[in-house]
């Protein structure tokens, strides 16, 4: 009982919350390559009522996130106990006038955590003094991706930042 949302190419200014596992939301060319689904705002998944279950996920794949808020570009938060993917993304924070992280993870869960794939995908922070992931609990498992803070940026930001109590295993 999912549901898939295939975004054809163009631009999309809005701010999308999925709060419902078992959503995958995709991009309908899936090279790489193809990326030209850009969401121009914030992504944030927040899924209380998952409940650890083996196949409750939350798909992201083949989009271009990009935001210029003063918020985290994808946020992940709340008790949810399902699996998040961004696959074949590009993850992008614009705004250059604040300490926005590009993708933040904050789980209240006392029993169990987040599961996070991140495969195949590019972060990208305009700010120093953010830090492309900042993952405050949650498991996470990094396959092949990049992390880039664009170029004349200076200052302190930390490419992962760690808080919380999490497994990060990172591959390739």
């Amino acid at each position: 009982k999912g549901i898939v949302i295939e975004v054809e190419p163009g631009v999309y200014t809005e701010n999308v919350t999925v709060s419902r596992y078992n959503t995958y939301i995709r991009s309908v060319l899936r090279k790489t390559e193809q990326r030209t689904v850009e969401l121009r705002g914030t992504l944030t998944i927040n899924c209380t009522s998952a409940n650890q279950k083996y196949n409750q996920v939350v798909g992201v794949e083949g989009l271009f996130l990009n935001s210029t808020a003063s918020v985290p570009t994808v946020s992940i938060s709340g008790q949810a106990f399902h699996t998040t993917y961004l696959k074949d993304c590009y993850v992008a924070s614009n705004n250059i006038n604040s300490n926005a992280n590009t993708l933040k993870v904050f789980n209240t869960a006392t029993t169990a955590s987040t599961k996070i794939v991140l495969a195949n995908s590019i972060f990208l922070g305009q700010k120093a003094g953010a830090d492309l992931l900042n993952i405050g609990g949650g498991d996470f498992k990094i396959d092949t991706c990049e992390f880039y803070y664009s170029s004349g940026v200076t200052g302190f930001g930390n490419a992962i930042n760690i808080t919380g109590s999490s497994l990060v295993v990172a591959d390739r």
